[in-house]
């Protein structure tokens, strides 16, 4: 013993080694920094050039007029009472921009990708922080707060409800059932609609997984389902439900009235529940297309829907669900069915399904990690009893996959590109249709290859460590694609009205006829945003004092909205919406026109074309319809007369 102490003395650690070692990070602290800083970067870029959409108009205006009480307009009521704060207190640091309107967007974000660690003691590592990959990925949850869609908070207080409710249920307090109160009060009365209705859904679901309980229990947990019914009879017996109900509505009414600054502000939970009912028989926009949250599944979130269903099948073909997999299925269950039927829906509310299919994708991949022995059918023998060993395997296989799908994702593009050029007239084997033909050939040939490699690797290494690496592979590709579709979702093509989320574009030209005031503005009034500037309301055209042309003008405080051309006459600057003659505004004027937004015509599309509508969003050029509005100058102000001249 003596001689092995001489040989390997012990150090005692200086004051310096301690020092130092204790800045070291864990790995896991440093995965997490990471994904919250691609978050925020990727939320943040080009946040405050891209054109605002009009609904963002609309959601932004109430928010603004509350901080700017003198701006043009007349704003609707805010649709949430959460980004309607968080909005106004974002204009006040960071002033009237489309940045400070999205901003909260970006804060909303970060919170939902970290939401997962308040189940970090019951998923385990891995699996929460598989669900907060797949959350802060999501094209439609990415889409969603680049937006500043009230929905990303509505998620958020989903899964606040759903810790509160197992902490409440673990730990029988009066404080983890205030607490629980708390996260209820702020999803249904404080996220607007979407908030409201997925907290009646968490109920329905909550009662019918019970149901399903009891029912099973004989067969599942070999004892009656009384003894559940008595243990949820028993919990609920002791939550405090007077309390509970007054945390509910006081934090509702203290948050929405600032503190009771405020008292309009409790119409913002009234409005947002009445949107939220009326939605049942009224849609949401005239140009969205019935279920439109599906349909927006379908087309961004694609991979994610395939993976989850996949999960859901290997759960329930395993027989390892538990009551929280249950509830989360049946929540699955019920938020496709009311997609379907509510008419109310925008694009945002796919979110509901998309987290009982994260939860899903998060449990299935965390199980793939694992190594597992392959079977050998060539050989007699392990070259090693180690798993870890043959890790090699999953990832050769999850590379494959990966670059397949990568290829199939370059294929269909290439695809839909010619497509947009075929004729409709093309012979069946003339030289365009057989390269038609051939572009499609090779995206059915490396589907067909990824199937055959499938085969041939299970055959030497069997098949689970191949269908763990396909899965790993799949999963990949689904980040690396869900970054991609949500980029170009809310940047690339936020001016394209192919585009399903928006189907109405606001263009570049709104935001060129925004600098042609401030350029008039540079010449009569000294750069100063006073000019005498006169809008003539025509719903039917997109102009209103509610949405996006209230929000060009928001630094013009002596716009003003009017109903007759009788209040235009005379005035120096005027907006006018396109007509076939020339208005009579009694005197000379000079006139430039600007196209405000573009609509998406489906009805007009050749079946080929939604392969490229699909795989890129676009379509052959073609007249779409579109509000063009007109800005008049009087002929001293195109003139560049001081404002003192003017008569």
């Amino acid at each position: 013993m003596q001689a092995v102490n001489d040989q390997q003395p012990t150090q005692t650690p200086t004051d310096e080694n301690t020092t130092s070692s204790a800045f070291v990070l864990p790995l896991e602290v440093v995965a997490y920094a990471i994904l919250v800083a691609l978050v925020i970067i990727l939320r943040t870029a080009s946040l405050g050039t891209v054109p605002m959409t009009d609904t963002e108009a609309v959601r932004a205006l109430p928010a603004y007029h509350a901080v700017f009480a003198n701006a043009a307009g007349t704003p609707q009521e805010a649709q949430s009472v959460v980004v309607f704060w968080l909005q106004a207190m974002s204009f006040v640091i960071f002033g009237s921009t489309e940045f400070a309107a999205r901003f909260p967007g970006v804060i909303g974000a970060v919170l939902l990708t970290l939401m997962p660690l308040f189940f970090y003691n019951r998923f385990g590592r891995e699996r929460t922080f598989l669900l907060s990959v797949v959350l802060a990925f999501s094209p439609i949850a990415f889409t969603a707060a680049r937006l500043a869609d009230p929905t990303i908070f509505a998620m958020i207080g989903v899964l606040g409800v759903l810790w509160a409710v197992w902490n409440a249920w673990d730990n029988r307090t009066q404080s983890s059932a205030l607490i629980l109160a708390a996260w209820v009060g702020f999803t249904a009365l404080l996220t607007g609609a979407s908030g409201f209705l997925v907290s009646l859904l968490l109920l329905l679901a909550g009662v019918l997984t019970v149901v399903s309980l009891v029912y099973t229990a004989p067969e599942d947990r070999d004892s009656p389902g009384d003894d559940i019914l008595l243990a949820i009879n028993d919990w609920l017996g002791q939550l405090p439900w007077i309390q509970m109900a007054l945390v509910i509505v006081g934090l509702g009414i203290a948050i929405a009235t600032g503190f009771f600054f405020r008292p309009a502000g409790l119409n913002i939970i009234a409005e947002a529940i009445a949107t939220g009912l009326q939605g049942f028989v009224v849609p949401a926009s005239p140009n969205l297309p019935p279920s439109v949250a599906i349909l927006a599944i379908g087309t961004y979130e694609l991979p994610l829907l395939i993976l989850g269903v996949i999960a859901m099948i290997v759960v329930a073909y395993t027989n390892t669900d538990t009551p929280i997999d249950r509830f989360v299925l049946i929540t699955a269950m019920i938020s496709f069915v009311v997609l379907i039927l509510y008419r109310g829906a925008e694009p945002s509310y796919a979110l509901w399904l998309i987290l009982p299919l994260a939860y899903f994708v998060s449990r299935l991949m965390s199980g793939l990690f694992d190594n597992q022995l392959p079977v050998f059918l060539s050989l007699q023998s392990y070259y090693s009893d180690d798993p870890n060993d043959y890790g090699w395997v999953k990832g050769l296989a999850g590379i494959i996959m990966f670059t397949g799908l990568i290829m199939m994702s370059l294929y269909l593009a290439s695809l839909g590109r010619a497509m947009l050029t075929f004729p409709a007239d093309a012979a069946l084997f003339d030289e365009t249709s057989v390269l038609l033909y051939v572009r499609a050939g090779w995206f059915v040939i490396m589907g067909a290859l990824l199937v055959v490699l499938y085969f041939l690797l299970s055959s030497i290494y069997g098949h689970t460590s191949i269908l763990q690496g396909y899965g790993l592979g799949g999963f990949a590709f689904m980040i690396v694609m869900g970054i991609g579709t949500g980029w170009n979702t809310s940047v690339v093509h936020v001016s394209n009205p192919a585009e399903l989320w928006h189907t109405s574009a606001v263009t570049e030209d709104a935001y060129q006829l925004r600098e042609t005031l401030f350029d008039v503005a540079r010449r009569d009034s000294r750069g100063f945003p006073q000019i005498e500037l006169t809008i003539l309301r025509a719903p039917e055209q997109g102009i209103t004092d509610d949405g996006l042309v209230a929000w060009l003008v928001r630094d013009f405080e002596n716009a003003e909205f009017v109903d007759t051309m009788g209040d235009v006459r005379q005035d120096e600057v005027a907006l006018l919406p396109l007509t076939e003659d020339d208005p009579d505004l009694g005197g000379s004027y000079v006139g430039q026109s600007f196209t405000l937004r573009e609509y998406w015509v489906s009805g007009t599309m050749r079946p080929l074309e939604w392969v490229s509508w699909y795989a890129q969003r676009r379509t052959n050029p073609r007249t779409v319809p579109s509000d063009v509005s007109v800005l008049w100058l009087r002929i001293d102000i195109y003139d560049g007369a001081p404002a003192f001249q003017n008569p």
